[in-house]
């Protein structure tokens, strides 16, 4: 059996936890293990699968790895070293599009650097190797703080419309429905409902940009006029990938 475990704090056990659902099932359909468990202030995700299934579970882990330093790590980094001076409901927005902007890049240096033996503790894998990546973000901060980019939402948009048109698309369809006072998206493989306050609205517009979907249904009932600024935002980022219904 070749056997991997995977170690990150316990407050980012959701990485853990998404990994499980989405392949726990075909793990166990080929005859491996998986054990998930909390200790000592650290979630840990054990894997074993036989040996013909080896590249297999590199593949799934340093995918796992990458998806945890792009949306925790390296979202961060951007949140610290970008500044911002009145943060909008876009500005989460921009933060996510320039975190998963260039994920190949980072995606080919982890992968060089990534050890695929025994524990592989995520946090210390962050703090001690990846200082080039770091450097490499750092100086991508640096050219955003100097054009002032994040000094208008205007500017902010024409970033985020630039780097979804240039970015994969990370989702076919996604479907928004505005009634109620709410605000619903679901896509093939999830679900999500925000609320209509700054963090919803910051929540949501960072979202979409994650998934930067193919196409976009929106769902707008005539009465609920409050949503128009939302619908605006979204038009303005994504142009006609935007359908209503």
């Amino acid at each position: 059996m070749y056997e991997l475990t995977l170690c990150l704090p316990a407050e980012k056990q959701k990485y853990v936890l998404e990994f499980c659902k989405a392949f726990e099932k075909e793990l166990k359909k080929n005859n491996g293990i998986i054990v998930k468990q909390n200790a000592g202030g650290k979630s840990y995700l054990a894997i074993a699968v036989c040996e013909n299934k080896k590249d297999y579970l590199k593949s799934i882990v340093l995918d796992f790895v990458l998806k945890v330093i792009i949306e925790d790590y390296k979202f961060e980094f951007f949140k610290e070293n970008i500044v911002v001076q009145s943060p909008s409901k876009v500005t989460e927005a921009f933060l996510m599009a320039v975190s998963i902007f260039d994920a190949e890049i980072d995606k080919e240096i982890i992968s060089s650097l990534l050890e695929f033996e025994g524990e592989i503790v995520i946090d210390s894998f962050y703090y001690f190797k990846l200082q080039g990546l770091k450097e490499r973000w750092a100086r991508t901060a640096g050219i955003i703080n100097k054009n002032g980019i994040m000094n208008s939402d205007r500017s902010i948009i024409d970033v985020l419309k630039y780097l979804c048109a240039v970015s994969d698309n990370n989702s076919v369809l996604v479907n928004l429905m505005f009634a109620g006072g709410k605000i619903e998206m679901k896509n093939y493989y999830k679900a999500k409902k925000f609320k209509t306050d700054h963090d919803g609205i910051s929540s949501l517009y960072a979202e979409m940009i994650k998934l930067n979907p193919m196409k976009i249904n929106i769902r707008l009932d005539e009465e609920e006029v409050g949503f128009k600024e939302i619908t605006e935002t979204l038009k303005s980022v994504f142009e006609d990938k935007i359908y209503f219904n």
